[in-house]
């Protein structure tokens, strides 16, 4: 018999990897920089849209207060990230300040102001000066031990301009946000126990008036009529000196409304 051939075996071959879809990268959205105030909004529906704090978008935009206007420009704190643990700070300032910034490019040095440069808003008593300048758009924090107001001076204009800067309460030092180069000044704070010279200041009665003769007296001169404007000559932390019916008197800080450089 005719021997019947041994069937050949099959390899079958391996198989092909499935060819995957690379996927595709999604961009990451920019942040949103500003807000553009609206009709009926305020500060916490803004804070509570973009996921922050009253206290950040106060402090960043310098509110002195949380009155908006429709069509205002609110910065918002995605474009401006929190300062490192450990930020730059001019060596230059001297103790008891700080001069802070994410900027190796800022510079500071103390000066000294004049009796005669020395704007109204300094007339409680200079307690310390810095001009600042370099890279200034970078963000600068000017801080201090204890009580006292900040006032800058752009010294970009003949003669400088003096303006109030809003200040916070940070790690136990007094702060401000300076807006620019210039010269920002640690003004001492007032107190009742001295009175400082007022030379642009008008005060109005927001009710009926005690007129004393001496801040927080007992000898009551006369009592001012509501929405009375009256120039005032002095003041202390609490009390205004004003004239009023040909005499000078005392009237409280918290009885009127001022107008002018009554700082």
């Amino acid at each position: 018999p005719t021997a019947t051939p041994t069937p050949t075996g099959t390899i079958p071959p391996p198989d092909q990897p499935t060819a995957t879809d690379t996927p595709t990268e999604t961009p990451t959205p920019l942040p949103v920089c500003e807000h553009v105030v609206a009709a009926g909004e305020n500060l916490y529906r803004i804070a509570l849209q973009y996921n922050t704090s009253v206290e950040s978008l106060r402090e960043l935009n310098q509110l002195a207060s949380d009155n908006l206007s429709v069509g205002q420009l609110i910065d918002l704190p995605s474009c401006h990230p929190q300062q490192p643990d450990d930020p730059f700070s001019c060596p230059d300032a001297p103790a008891g300040y700080l001069v802070r910034t994410v900027s190796k490019g800022v510079r500071c040095q103390p000066v000294v102001i004049a009796d005669n440069d020395k704007h109204p808003l300094m007339n409680a008593g200079v307690e310390q000066a810095l001009n600042i300048w370099g890279e200034v758009a970078a963000g600068v924090e000017f801080c201090f031990s204890g009580a006292g107001t900040v006032v800058f001076e752009d010294t970009s204009v003949t003669p400088a301009l003096a303006t109030k800067l809003a200040t916070v309460k940070k790690d136990g030092m007094t702060c401000a946000q300076v807006p620019g180069p210039g010269r920002v000044v640690h003004v001492a704070a007032l107190t009742d126990d001295e009175s400082i010279p007022l030379t642009d200041c008008q005060v109005t009665t927001s009710n009926v008036a005690r007129l004393l003769d001496s801040p927080a007296g007992e000898n009551i001169l006369a009592l001012v009529p509501f929405n009375i404007a009256m120039p005032a000559q002095a003041r202390t932390a609490n009390w205004f000196l004003v004239d009023i019916l040909d005499r000078s008197g005392w009237v409280s800080a918290d009885m009127v409304e001022t107008e002018g450089a009554c700082e």
